[in-house]
């Protein structure tokens, strides 16, 4: 069996609270199979609110997070000129996972990446705005 990295929304008073509606709306939609690929396939959350600069924006915290995700995969994977993904090559400066972003951004993506999220264990999460927290991680699948 596989992994697949997923991110998505959950609503609540607490993190804790949103992380298990989260959990459990994913078990409706995509059912008890322990290999759904789903966020019901962690084991709890790690909460990465600190890492964040005070006043980021919740669609800037949702694109570092998934960037982080993939980076933490394998950090020195890049696409090719055809839009495939190929290992890093020396001449390849910067990885894919972190190409674009500002050097801030890349920074916190590197340090998100480095906190092991597994697909059966604890995915990361962060507050957006009003009881809204986002999900990220590894699912098996």
């Amino acid at each position: 069996m596989g992994a697949s990295n997923f991110g998505c929304i959950g609503e609540g008073k607490t993190m804790g609270a949103a992380y298990n509606n989260a959990c459990r709306e994913a078990t409706y939609e995509y059912g008890h199979d322990a290999y759904n690929g789903s966020i019901s396939t962690t084991r709890g959350f790690i909460s990465i609110d600190r890492l964040f600069p005070k006043g980021t924006y919740a669609k800037t915290k949702i694109r570092i997070m998934d960037r982080a995700i993939v980076h933490s995969d394998d950090p020195q994977m890049v696409h090719d000129n055809k839009g495939g993904k190929r290992p890093g090559k020396p001449r390849d400066p910067i990885p894919w996972s972190i190409r674009g972003l500002s050097p801030e951004h890349r920074e916190l993506v590197r340090n998100i990446a480095k906190i092991r999220t597994t697909k059966w264990g604890p995915c990361i999460g962060a507050t957006l705005n009003n009881h809204r927290y986002y999900f990220a991680g590894w699912a098996a699948e």
